[in-house]
């Protein structure tokens, strides 16, 4: 427990500190999400869906589909370092947060 506890301690600080949104690429979905970390899950170029904590601070996950062909589905381009999530996220329940993740920044609504 107090392992878990670290672990989780130093996420937060860790997204704390980080300026822009980060891609990190994995086959299954991480034990603890990191802030300001989009997770793309899949493998071998395929990714299923995405993975990322609501930048408002609610602590709430996100997924995001990237199936293409099914709805609603989103789309992710990185560019070097940083990366682009298409359309907005839109949270339809808890917080309801409304935003863009621009160039790796968000972008609110």
């Amino acid at each position: 427990m107090i392992a878990n506890i670290f672990k989780s301690l130093i996420a937060l600080v860790t997204g704390f500190f980080q300026k822009k949104y980060k891609v990190v690429q994995a086959e299954d979905e991480p034990i603890f999400v990191t802030a300001k970390t989009v997770y793309m899950i899949g493998e071998n170029g395929f990714y299923v869906y995405a993975l990322l904590m609501c930048p408002c601070g609610c602590k709430n996950k996100i997924y995001l589909n990237l199936i293409p062909g099914s709805k609603p589905t989103w789309k992710i381009s990185v560019e070097g370092k940083t990366l682009t999530i298409s359309p907005s996220i839109w949270g339809k329940s808890g917080c309801k947060s409304h935003f863009f993740i621009r160039l790796g920044e968000i972008v609110w609504a």
